[in-house]
């Protein structure tokens, strides 16, 4: 087909449009397995290098950027909540996001900013365990921590965790998150790009184990309780109805159906609310330490 570089069609700019977004997803998955291949693997020793892989994306079309963050992202995959997500655990959730990730610039050198870090960290309000330094490169250093059951700071008294508001809550005890990164990368303006990583694998596999445990007890419940109801029913008003049993089992399984619909539909819409608050606290914790570190 010949376009016309002045005018298109309704129909060639969509056909257009299609083809373009076909050439990038290609593009992208084809830089995305490359990169994967570009990490250290002492299985392949004759696997592509990083800067191949990296030329490669470019020439697909991906931004730097995009690259050097994906790249840092899988290698801190391991230090993160890394854990093996079946189908079944996606599905359940109706969920799809892989991680979480919030950033912000400061004009700050990364010197200042990791003394930050380290006083806001160590605050009652977002207060986590160190566990490792991650470089990438001589510009991009990331920090892991873990965050703590209980903060420590108030385990001898009432633990502020019960505080359905506070980081510890929505990031622990709700999302089922342990570990995040905050990975620093030097700007060319001497400024800082600070940014709060997360893996959502041992989140997403908890709560749907969560999930079903929930439908195994009370679908049946409600299944028995329905049926249970329908019996009086069909026995108060039609003690002689040859399809009696019938009923009272319809009843039942219908009862028990829509109570599954019912837990899933509650539980995936919490689990999106707490996904959204996880965001609201990493924002809230790179907040704290832009302000601080301005």
């Amino acid at each position: 087909m010949k376009y016309d570089h002045d005018a298109l069609s309704e129909s060639e700019a969509s056909d257009l449009w299609e083809r373009a977004a076909r050439l990038q997803q290609e593009a992208q998955k084809q830089a995305d397995q490359q990169m994967r291949d570009a990490l250290p693997n002492p299985e392949h020793p004759d696997a592509v290098s990083y800067d191949v892989a990296l030329q490669a994306a470019l020439e697909s079309g991906i931004d730097e950027a995009h690259v050097r963050q994906a790249a840092l992202e899988m290698r801190l995959q391991p230090q993160l909540d890394s854990q093996p997500v079946a189908q079944w655990h996606v599905k359940a959730l109706g969920f799809a996001e892989k991680t979480v990730s919030e950033r912000v610039r400061v004009s700050a050198p990364v010197s200042s900013v990791r003394a930050v870090i380290g006083q806001v960290v160590g605050g009652t309000s977002f207060e986590s365990e160190p566990v490792d330094i991650v470089a990438f490169d001589e510009r991009t250093t990331a920090l892991v921590y873990e965050v703590p059951t209980a903060p420590t700071a108030h385990k001898a008294s009432v633990w502020q965790g019960f505080d359905t508001e506070s980081f510890h809550y929505r990031v622990r005890s709700v999302a089922e998150i342990k570990r995040y990164a905050i990975i620093l990368s030097e700007q060319d303006d001497g400024g800082t790009e600070i940014t709060v990583h997360t893996s959502l694998d041992r989140s997403v596999r908890v709560n749907a184990i969560a999930l079903r445990i929930i439908q195994a007890i009370a679908v049946p419940i409600a299944a028995g309780v329905g049926a249970l109801a329908a019996g009086i029913l069909v026995s108060s008003f039609a003690p002689g109805l040859v399809a009696g049993p019938v009923l009272v089992g319809l009843a039942g399984a219908a009862a028990g159906i829509g109570a599954g619909f019912g837990i899933t539909a509650l539980y995936r819409r919490a689990y999106n609310k707490a996904y959204r608050r996880v965001k609201e606290s990493f924002r809230k914790l790179l907040t704290s330490v832009r302000m601080q570190a301005g």
